[in-house]
């Protein structure tokens, strides 16, 4: 081999072990790349579906809040309760009603597993919910105003035992949805 075909050679050599290098670090940048845009991807519907969670359960603790908050009053001041507050009442929560549903919705849109978890605390809310309405209704006859106030003081336990769960529900909820998208 003749020096300028040596010189060629160890050109050429030179030249194939830069492109292995190229090559490699290209593709350990595309790796590191693709990893960074799948848990960046990873991190904001793990975000949107914390969010969703969240929102559910402030119109779920604003209902609560209403619940509480009329059956305290048959406990603690009877007097107070008169057909204003319960019409405040009743106005508070239909209009937490639709927000709760739509929350609800969005929930189920990004993760059907975690709207099926949450979903029995609705029913549990709607119910004492539900309760209180039938209790209400009798207000408006003064015969029946006694019985009415024993009835929402008996379901202040319910509202308070309800308040009671939400947080570690909450909790439940946020860590379930961590667990959908950890990437680690």
């Amino acid at each position: 081999m003749t020096p300028s075909e040596a010189a060629i050679a160890g050109a050429v050599i030179a030249a194939v072990i830069a492109l292995i290098g190229v090559i490699a670090t290209t593709a350990v940048a595309l790796h590191n790349e693709t990893r960074r845009r799948r848990a960046a991807v990873s991190d904001a519907r793990r975000l949107a579906l914390r969010s969703a969670a969240a929102e559910v359960f402030v119109h779920i603790f604003h209902v609560q809040h209403e619940m509480e908050w009329l059956t305290w009053h048959a406990v603690h001041r009877p007097k107070a309760v008169d057909q204003k507050m319960t019409a405040a009442y009743e106005a508070a929560v239909h209009a937490a009603y639709p927000k709760i549903l739509g929350a609800m919705a969005t929930l189920a849109a990004l993760d059907l597993d975690l709207y099926h978890k949450v979903a029995p605390l609705l029913e549990i809310l709607y119910s004492g919910e539900a309760n209180i309405g039938r209790e209400i209704g009798g207000l408006a006859e003064l015969e029946q105003r006694t019985d009415t106030l024993d009835g929402l003081a008996a379901l202040h336990e319910f509202a308070l035992d309800l308040y009671r769960s939400l947080p570690p529900k909450l909790a439940e909820a946020m860590q379930e949805a961590d667990r959908r998208f950890d990437v680690s």
